[in-house]
Protein backbone atom coordinates (compact mmCIF):
# COMPACT_ATOMS: atom_id res chain seq x y z
CA UNK A 1 0.00 0.00 0.00
CA UNK A 2 2.81 2.46 0.88
CA UNK A 3 4.55 1.74 -2.42
CA UNK A 4 1.36 2.55 -4.31
CA UNK A 5 0.99 5.83 -2.42
CA UNK A 6 4.58 6.78 -3.15
CA UNK A 7 4.10 6.13 -6.85
CA UNK A 8 0.91 8.17 -6.85
CA UNK A 9 2.64 11.04 -5.06
CA UNK A 10 5.55 11.03 -7.53
CA UNK A 11 3.50 11.32 -10.69
CA UNK A 12 2.04 14.83 -9.98
CA UNK A 13 5.50 16.09 -9.06
CA UNK A 14 6.92 14.75 -12.33
CA UNK A 15 4.07 16.32 -14.27
CA UNK A 16 4.59 19.66 -12.46
CA UNK A 17 8.32 19.62 -13.29
CA UNK A 18 7.62 18.80 -16.93
CA UNK A 19 5.20 21.75 -17.20
CA UNK A 20 7.79 24.08 -15.58
CA UNK A 21 10.50 23.06 -18.05
CA UNK A 22 8.11 23.57 -20.96
CA UNK A 23 7.14 27.06 -19.74
CA UNK A 24 10.78 28.05 -19.18
CA UNK A 25 11.75 26.78 -22.61
CA UNK A 26 8.94 28.82 -24.14
CA UNK A 27 9.99 31.97 -22.27
CA UNK A 28 13.60 31.44 -23.31
CA UNK A 29 12.57 31.05 -26.92
CA UNK A 30 10.51 34.25 -26.77
CA UNK A 31 13.38 36.23 -25.26
CA UNK A 32 15.81 34.92 -27.87
CA UNK A 33 13.44 35.82 -30.72
CA UNK A 34 12.86 39.26 -29.22
CA UNK A 35 16.61 39.96 -28.92
CA UNK A 36 17.26 38.84 -32.49
CA UNK A 37 14.41 40.92 -33.89
CA UNK A 38 15.54 44.04 -32.00
CA UNK A 39 19.12 43.94 -33.36
CA UNK A 40 19.75 47.18 -35.31
CA UNK A 41 20.48 46.95 -39.04
CA UNK A 42 24.15 46.99 -40.00
CA UNK A 43 25.57 50.24 -41.42
CA UNK A 44 25.83 48.55 -44.83
CA UNK A 45 22.07 47.88 -44.69
CA UNK A 46 21.22 51.53 -44.01
CA UNK A 47 20.67 53.09 -47.43
CA UNK A 48 20.82 56.65 -46.07
CA UNK A 49 23.84 56.17 -43.83
CA UNK A 50 26.13 53.83 -45.79
CA UNK A 51 27.02 56.24 -48.67
CA UNK A 52 28.13 58.92 -46.18
CA UNK A 53 30.17 56.42 -44.17
CA UNK A 54 31.83 55.12 -47.35
CA UNK A 55 32.79 58.70 -48.26
CA UNK A 56 34.61 59.36 -44.97
CA UNK A 57 35.95 55.93 -43.92
CA UNK A 58 39.43 54.80 -44.94
CA UNK A 59 41.33 51.69 -43.86
CA UNK A 60 44.59 49.94 -44.62
CA UNK A 61 46.50 46.83 -43.59
CA UNK A 62 50.30 46.96 -43.47
CA UNK A 63 52.17 43.71 -44.08
CA UNK A 64 55.83 42.87 -43.51
CA UNK A 65 57.37 39.57 -44.61
CA UNK A 66 53.86 38.22 -45.26
CA UNK A 67 52.79 39.04 -41.70
CA UNK A 68 50.02 41.39 -40.67
CA UNK A 69 51.79 44.21 -38.84
CA UNK A 70 48.93 46.61 -38.26
CA UNK A 71 45.36 47.30 -39.37
CA UNK A 72 44.24 50.89 -39.09
CA UNK A 73 41.12 52.77 -40.12
CA UNK A 74 39.97 56.35 -39.75
CA UNK A 75 36.65 58.14 -40.11
CA UNK A 76 36.74 61.89 -40.65
CA UNK A 77 34.05 63.38 -38.42
CA UNK A 78 33.12 66.17 -40.77
CA UNK A 79 29.87 68.07 -40.42
CA UNK A 80 28.45 65.75 -43.09
CA UNK A 81 29.48 62.61 -41.16
CA UNK A 82 28.23 63.86 -37.80
CA UNK A 83 24.81 64.69 -39.28
CA UNK A 84 24.56 61.19 -40.76
CA UNK A 85 25.38 59.65 -37.35
CA UNK A 86 22.76 61.80 -35.61
CA UNK A 87 20.11 60.95 -38.20
CA UNK A 88 20.86 57.20 -37.95
CA UNK A 89 20.67 57.42 -34.16
CA UNK A 90 17.29 59.13 -34.50
CA UNK A 91 16.00 56.37 -36.80
CA UNK A 92 17.22 53.65 -34.43
CA UNK A 93 16.19 55.21 -31.13
CA UNK A 94 13.74 57.94 -31.97
CA UNK A 95 16.09 60.45 -30.34
CA UNK A 96 17.62 63.61 -31.74
CA UNK A 97 20.63 63.33 -29.43
CA UNK A 98 24.15 63.04 -30.85
CA UNK A 99 26.79 60.55 -29.73
CA UNK A 100 28.48 62.31 -26.84
CA UNK A 101 31.51 60.01 -27.10
CA UNK A 102 32.35 61.73 -30.40
CA UNK A 103 32.14 65.26 -29.02
CA UNK A 104 34.99 67.46 -27.86
CA UNK A 105 35.39 70.53 -25.71
CA UNK A 106 35.07 72.81 -28.72
CA UNK A 107 31.46 71.77 -29.15
CA UNK A 108 32.13 69.94 -32.39
CA UNK A 109 33.52 72.85 -34.45
CA UNK A 110 37.00 71.36 -34.88
CA UNK A 111 37.83 68.41 -37.11
CA UNK A 112 37.60 65.07 -35.31
CA UNK A 113 38.97 61.74 -36.51
CA UNK A 114 37.84 58.38 -35.17
CA UNK A 115 40.82 56.02 -35.49
CA UNK A 116 40.78 52.27 -34.85
CA UNK A 117 43.86 50.08 -34.71
CA UNK A 118 44.56 46.37 -34.37
CA UNK A 119 48.03 44.86 -34.19
CA UNK A 120 49.53 41.62 -32.83
CA UNK A 121 52.16 43.89 -31.25
CA UNK A 122 49.91 44.91 -28.36
CA UNK A 123 52.10 47.79 -27.15
CA UNK A 124 51.64 49.51 -30.52
CA UNK A 125 47.88 49.54 -30.09
CA UNK A 126 48.45 52.57 -27.82
CA UNK A 127 48.09 55.44 -30.27
CA UNK A 128 47.93 57.82 -27.32
CA UNK A 129 51.56 57.00 -26.46
CA UNK A 130 53.54 59.72 -28.22
CA UNK A 131 56.81 57.91 -27.55
CA UNK A 132 55.57 55.16 -29.89
CA UNK A 133 53.53 57.00 -32.51
CA UNK A 134 53.85 60.24 -34.43
CA UNK A 135 50.40 61.40 -35.57
CA UNK A 136 49.37 64.24 -37.85
CA UNK A 137 46.69 65.43 -40.25
CA UNK A 138 47.37 67.27 -43.49
CA UNK A 139 44.56 69.28 -45.10
CA UNK A 140 45.58 71.18 -48.20
CA UNK A 141 48.97 72.78 -47.49
CA UNK A 142 48.63 72.67 -43.68
CA UNK A 143 49.82 69.81 -41.46
CA UNK A 144 48.98 69.66 -37.74
CA UNK A 145 49.48 67.26 -34.84
CA UNK A 146 46.38 66.43 -32.77
CA UNK A 147 45.31 68.74 -29.97
CA UNK A 148 44.59 65.59 -28.01
CA UNK A 149 44.09 61.84 -28.41
CA UNK A 150 41.37 60.24 -26.29
CA UNK A 151 41.03 56.48 -25.92
CA UNK A 152 37.42 55.30 -26.14
CA UNK A 153 36.65 52.95 -23.27
CA UNK A 154 33.02 52.03 -24.02
CA UNK A 155 32.59 51.39 -27.74
CA UNK A 156 29.41 49.28 -27.56
CA UNK A 157 27.19 51.91 -29.19
CA UNK A 158 29.83 52.96 -31.72
CA UNK A 159 29.91 49.44 -33.20
CA UNK A 160 26.39 50.09 -34.48
CA UNK A 161 27.75 52.96 -36.59
CA UNK A 162 31.31 51.99 -37.51
CA UNK A 163 32.03 48.43 -38.74
CA UNK A 164 35.78 48.98 -38.36
CA UNK A 165 35.33 48.99 -34.56
CA UNK A 166 35.32 45.52 -33.03
CA UNK A 167 36.23 43.72 -29.81
CA UNK A 168 39.93 43.42 -30.74
CA UNK A 169 40.44 47.01 -31.87
CA UNK A 170 41.68 49.94 -29.82
CA UNK A 171 39.76 53.07 -30.70
CA UNK A 172 40.56 56.76 -30.32
CA UNK A 173 39.01 60.16 -30.88
CA UNK A 174 41.57 62.65 -32.19
CA UNK A 175 40.87 66.36 -32.49
CA UNK A 176 42.78 68.59 -34.90
CA UNK A 177 42.67 72.36 -34.98
CA UNK A 178 41.02 72.54 -38.37
CA UNK A 179 37.44 73.82 -38.69
CA UNK A 180 35.01 70.92 -39.01
CA UNK A 181 33.68 72.40 -42.26
CA UNK A 182 37.10 72.53 -43.94
CA UNK A 183 36.24 69.54 -46.13
CA UNK A 184 33.01 70.78 -47.66
CA UNK A 185 31.74 68.57 -50.44
CA UNK A 186 31.50 70.02 -53.93
CA UNK A 187 28.11 68.59 -54.94
CA UNK A 188 28.38 69.79 -58.52
CA UNK A 189 31.65 67.97 -59.18
CA UNK A 190 31.05 65.20 -56.59
CA UNK A 191 34.37 65.68 -54.83
CA UNK A 192 35.85 67.36 -51.78
CA UNK A 193 37.27 70.84 -52.30
CA UNK A 194 40.43 69.97 -50.33
CA UNK A 195 42.45 66.76 -50.00
CA UNK A 196 43.17 65.36 -46.54
CA UNK A 197 45.69 62.83 -45.28
CA UNK A 198 46.05 61.17 -41.87
CA UNK A 199 49.61 60.06 -41.04
CA UNK A 200 50.64 57.62 -38.30
CA UNK A 201 54.28 56.56 -38.04
CA UNK A 202 56.16 54.32 -35.61
CA UNK A 203 58.94 51.76 -35.54
CA UNK A 204 56.24 49.22 -36.36
CA UNK A 205 54.77 50.77 -39.49
CA UNK A 206 54.00 53.89 -41.49
CA UNK A 207 50.31 54.41 -42.21
CA UNK A 208 48.83 56.92 -44.64
CA UNK A 209 45.06 57.34 -45.13
CA UNK A 210 43.86 59.79 -47.77
CA UNK A 211 40.60 61.54 -48.73
CA UNK A 212 39.11 61.67 -51.29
Amino acid sequence: MSLRRERFAFQPRALFMAVCFAVLAGVSGCVSSSVESSAPPLPAQDAQYEPVLARWLRKVTVFSQFQNRVEMSAVLLTDDMRKAVTQRLSRLRGSADSLSVLSDSSGGVRLGVLVSVFTPESAYASLDDRTLWSLSMRVGPSQLTPLYVRRIADKTLLQTFFPNIHQWSQDYLMIFDFPETILQRDNENQKETLAAEFLAQSALAKVQLRWP
